[in-house]
Protein backbone atom coordinates (compact mmCIF):
# COMPACT_ATOMS: atom_id res chain seq x y z
CA UNK A 1 0.00 0.00 0.00
CA UNK A 2 1.60 3.38 -1.14
CA UNK A 3 -0.19 6.86 1.05
CA UNK A 4 0.55 10.48 -0.54
CA UNK A 5 -0.20 13.44 1.71
CA UNK A 6 -0.60 16.96 0.97
CA UNK A 7 -0.81 19.82 2.50
CA UNK A 8 -3.82 22.07 1.40
CA UNK A 9 -2.39 24.97 -1.12
CA UNK A 10 -1.95 28.49 0.85
CA UNK A 11 -5.00 30.58 -0.57
CA UNK A 12 -4.12 33.61 -2.61
CA UNK A 13 -6.46 36.55 -3.70
CA UNK A 14 -6.06 37.60 -6.93
CA UNK A 15 -7.80 40.43 -8.38
CA UNK A 16 -7.61 40.87 -12.18
CA UNK A 17 -8.27 43.74 -13.95
CA UNK A 18 -8.81 44.63 -17.35
CA UNK A 19 -11.21 44.22 -20.27
CA UNK A 20 -12.65 40.42 -20.31
CA UNK A 21 -9.79 37.67 -21.15
CA UNK A 22 -11.11 34.35 -20.32
CA UNK A 23 -8.09 32.24 -20.91
CA UNK A 24 -6.01 34.51 -18.64
CA UNK A 25 -9.08 34.68 -15.77
CA UNK A 26 -9.24 30.77 -16.49
CA UNK A 27 -6.25 29.93 -16.04
CA UNK A 28 -5.44 32.10 -12.50
CA UNK A 29 -9.00 30.45 -10.96
CA UNK A 30 -8.18 26.74 -11.83
CA UNK A 31 -5.24 26.98 -9.46
CA UNK A 32 -6.08 25.17 -5.65
CA UNK A 33 -6.44 28.20 -3.47
CA UNK A 34 -6.94 30.91 -5.23
CA UNK A 35 -9.52 33.09 -5.00
CA UNK A 36 -9.82 35.48 -8.23
CA UNK A 37 -12.11 38.56 -7.87
CA UNK A 38 -11.88 40.60 -11.29
CA UNK A 39 -12.50 44.31 -12.15
CA UNK A 40 -12.89 46.28 -15.31
CA UNK A 41 -10.53 49.30 -13.88
CA UNK A 42 -8.92 50.90 -10.93
CA UNK A 43 -9.20 54.23 -9.86
CA UNK A 44 -6.17 56.41 -11.31
CA UNK A 45 -5.72 57.95 -8.12
CA UNK A 46 -7.06 55.62 -5.71
CA UNK A 47 -5.95 52.71 -7.21
CA UNK A 48 -2.93 52.22 -5.06
CA UNK A 49 -5.27 51.90 -2.02
CA UNK A 50 -7.55 49.71 -3.88
CA UNK A 51 -5.11 46.74 -4.38
CA UNK A 52 -3.49 46.78 -1.07
CA UNK A 53 -5.38 43.12 0.81
CA UNK A 54 -4.89 41.33 -2.93
CA UNK A 55 -1.91 38.79 -3.01
CA UNK A 56 -0.92 39.45 -6.48
CA UNK A 57 -2.95 41.94 -9.02
CA UNK A 58 -3.05 41.12 -12.29
CA UNK A 59 -3.68 43.90 -15.26
CA UNK A 60 -4.34 42.77 -18.57
CA UNK A 61 -4.40 45.88 -20.21
CA UNK A 62 -5.86 48.25 -17.87
CA UNK A 63 -3.80 51.30 -16.79
CA UNK A 64 -2.14 50.75 -13.74
CA UNK A 65 -2.40 52.94 -10.99
CA UNK A 66 0.70 54.64 -9.28
CA UNK A 67 1.96 51.66 -6.61
CA UNK A 68 3.95 51.95 -3.36
CA UNK A 69 4.30 48.43 -2.72
CA UNK A 70 2.78 44.45 -4.04
CA UNK A 71 2.84 41.84 -6.28
CA UNK A 72 1.59 42.69 -9.82
CA UNK A 73 1.04 40.88 -13.19
CA UNK A 74 1.23 43.67 -15.94
CA UNK A 75 -0.01 42.10 -19.44
CA UNK A 76 0.40 45.49 -22.09
CA UNK A 77 0.78 47.63 -19.14
CA UNK A 78 3.70 49.94 -18.11
CA UNK A 79 3.37 50.30 -14.44
CA UNK A 80 4.51 53.94 -13.80
CA UNK A 81 7.39 54.86 -12.04
CA UNK A 82 9.26 51.79 -13.05
CA UNK A 83 12.49 51.73 -15.17
CA UNK A 84 10.59 51.19 -18.53
CA UNK A 85 9.69 53.11 -20.95
CA UNK A 86 7.00 52.86 -23.04
CA UNK A 87 8.23 53.52 -26.99
CA UNK A 88 5.24 52.27 -29.19
CA UNK A 89 4.49 48.81 -30.30
CA UNK A 90 6.20 45.97 -32.02
CA UNK A 91 4.34 43.84 -34.58
CA UNK A 92 4.70 39.80 -34.45
CA UNK A 93 7.53 40.10 -32.47
CA UNK A 94 9.37 36.56 -31.88
CA UNK A 95 10.93 34.90 -28.98
CA UNK A 96 14.94 34.97 -30.00
CA UNK A 97 16.41 34.54 -26.67
CA UNK A 98 14.57 34.06 -22.89
CA UNK A 99 16.55 32.92 -19.68
CA UNK A 100 16.38 28.88 -19.07
CA UNK A 101 17.57 29.08 -15.72
CA UNK A 102 14.73 32.14 -14.80
CA UNK A 103 11.94 30.45 -12.23
CA UNK A 104 9.47 32.13 -14.71
CA UNK A 105 10.40 30.53 -17.53
CA UNK A 106 10.76 26.88 -16.17
CA UNK A 107 9.31 23.95 -18.42
CA UNK A 108 8.44 26.77 -20.67
CA UNK A 109 9.42 26.96 -24.38
CA UNK A 110 8.54 29.99 -25.60
CA UNK A 111 10.50 29.93 -29.21
CA UNK A 112 7.69 28.87 -30.90
CA UNK A 113 5.05 31.20 -29.49
CA UNK A 114 3.22 33.32 -31.81
CA UNK A 115 2.93 36.91 -30.83
CA UNK A 116 -0.06 39.34 -32.82
CA UNK A 117 1.67 42.33 -30.78
CA UNK A 118 3.13 43.89 -28.57
CA UNK A 119 4.33 46.91 -26.32
CA UNK A 120 7.43 48.09 -26.94
CA UNK A 121 9.58 49.62 -23.55
CA UNK A 122 13.12 50.33 -23.02
CA UNK A 123 14.28 48.85 -19.87
CA UNK A 124 16.10 50.90 -17.41
CA UNK A 125 18.26 50.55 -14.29
CA UNK A 126 17.21 47.18 -12.30
CA UNK A 127 14.90 46.01 -15.05
CA UNK A 128 15.97 41.88 -15.82
CA UNK A 129 14.96 40.54 -18.53
CA UNK A 130 13.94 37.33 -18.55
CA UNK A 131 13.04 37.01 -22.37
CA UNK A 132 13.09 39.42 -25.83
CA UNK A 133 12.56 39.63 -29.65
CA UNK A 134 14.91 41.36 -31.66
CA UNK A 135 13.02 44.34 -30.93
CA UNK A 136 12.12 44.43 -27.36
CA UNK A 137 11.59 42.85 -24.20
CA UNK A 138 9.24 40.38 -24.06
CA UNK A 139 9.52 39.46 -20.33
CA UNK A 140 10.84 41.39 -17.48
CA UNK A 141 10.74 41.99 -14.06
CA UNK A 142 11.68 44.58 -11.35
CA UNK A 143 11.88 43.98 -7.88
CA UNK A 144 12.48 46.50 -4.35
CA UNK A 145 11.89 45.13 -0.67
CA UNK A 146 7.91 45.60 -0.75
CA UNK A 147 7.06 45.83 -4.59
CA UNK A 148 7.66 42.82 -7.27
CA UNK A 149 6.48 43.57 -10.46
CA UNK A 150 6.39 41.03 -13.66
CA UNK A 151 5.87 42.67 -17.01
CA UNK A 152 4.78 40.92 -20.02
CA UNK A 153 4.93 42.87 -23.42
CA UNK A 154 1.70 41.30 -24.58
CA UNK A 155 -1.39 40.19 -23.34
CA UNK A 156 -2.25 36.63 -23.26
CA UNK A 157 -5.30 37.07 -26.37
CA UNK A 158 -2.80 38.84 -28.49
CA UNK A 159 -1.02 35.24 -29.09
CA UNK A 160 -1.36 31.83 -29.14
CA UNK A 161 -0.07 30.63 -25.97
CA UNK A 162 -3.19 30.31 -23.99
CA UNK A 163 -3.88 27.69 -26.57
CA UNK A 164 -0.49 25.90 -25.44
CA UNK A 165 0.53 23.40 -22.33
CA UNK A 166 3.16 26.13 -21.58
CA UNK A 167 0.50 28.56 -20.56
CA UNK A 168 -1.07 27.33 -17.10
CA UNK A 169 2.54 26.29 -16.44
CA UNK A 170 3.78 29.99 -16.51
CA UNK A 171 0.74 31.47 -14.74
CA UNK A 172 1.91 28.88 -11.95
CA UNK A 173 5.65 30.06 -12.31
CA UNK A 174 4.36 33.30 -12.24
CA UNK A 175 2.07 32.99 -8.77
CA UNK A 176 4.85 30.83 -7.23
CA UNK A 177 7.35 33.87 -8.05
CA UNK A 178 5.15 36.43 -6.09
CA UNK A 179 4.82 34.10 -3.18
CA UNK A 180 7.66 31.27 -2.96
CA UNK A 181 6.49 27.90 -1.53
CA UNK A 182 3.04 27.97 -3.19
Amino acid sequence: AAYAVFAPAKPLAVLLVGGPDPFLAAALARFPGVTLRTAAALDPVAGGREVEGWDVVVFAGADVPPLDRGNVLAFAAVPPGLPLAPDGAVAAPRFTSWDRANPLLASVEPGSVVVERALRVIPGTGIRVAARSRDAPLVATWEREDLRVLFVAFRPSWSDLPLRAAFPVFVANALAWFRPGL
